[in-house]
């Protein structure tokens, strides 16, 4: 998988593009999504790499992606 975009802040937000979250309710809206390299579309690396809870972004994650 191509390198892609994820928001930092948890809320599932997703992009093929560089942008930023634009997701009502994120502590990180308006904000730069992190690249991911994860190929499972997963991106268990990119939570681990900024500390957040793969568990609780799932639970959150309500198809935030472009």
């Amino acid at each position: 998988m191509k390198p892609h975009f994820v928001c930092i802040g948890g809320c599932g937000k997703m992009s093929e593009t560089q942008t930023k979250c634009n997701s009502i309710g994120c502590w990180r809206a308006r904000n730069p999504l992190g690249e991911c390299f994860c190929t499972d579309n997963k991106h268990t690396d990119f939570y681990t790499q900024y500390n957040l809870d793969i568990e609780k972004v799932e639970k959150l994650n309500i198809s935030n992606s472009d």
